[in-house]
């Protein structure tokens, strides 16, 4: 909502200006506005994920099949039992 209102103001200001209407569209239609909500939630779900595939290497599943289930790379499954040998 508040993004949406935003959007609507700025293309007004910048309406005589067709790259700046053009570059305020990119950065309000993308994703390079991040909240601090949106910070936290991702690094919820990261923690999360990484617990998930803690679990699952105690289970037996080796590293591919852990980082299909939590959906990261396979590098990233590494990098977080690198420290923690079993």
């Amino acid at each position: 909502m508040i993004i949406d209102m935003s959007k609507k103001v700025l293309e007004g200001i910048a309406a005589r200006y067709e790259n700046v209407r053009k570059g305020v569209r990119e950065m309000f239609g993308g994703k390079m506005i991040e909240t601090e909500w949106d910070k936290r939630y991702r690094a919820g779900e990261n923690e999360k994920a990484k617990q998930v595939a803690f679990k699952l290497r105690d289970m037996g599943m080796g590293d591919n099949d852990i980082a299909r289930v939590v959906e990261v790379s396979a590098n990233k499954i590494r990098e977080w039992f690198e420290p923690v040998k079993v």
